[in-house]
């Protein structure tokens, strides 16, 4: 039987799981841009407030991949 190490259990990232999310960050600016152009009539309309429909958003994608 092989010894074992005290590491058991212990998870390390891997380095391109990390750069999987470079392109999200990078893209957030753009996304959060594009969803103030939609949100601009919907403010005007029901008075929605951006924050609010920027967290909305979100949680339909998570809800997506649920």
């Amino acid at each position: 039987m092989a010894a074992r190490s005290g590491l058991q259990g212990v998870r390390q990232v891997e380095r391109s799981a990390v750069s999987a999310f470079v392109p999200v960050v990078a893209m957030l600016p753009f996304t959060l841009l594009a969803l103030l152009i939609v949100w601009l009539p919907l403010a005007w309309v029901f008075g929605i407030r951006y924050w609010v429909f920027a967290h909305v958003f979100l949680a339909s994608g998570v809800l997506m991949f649920y």
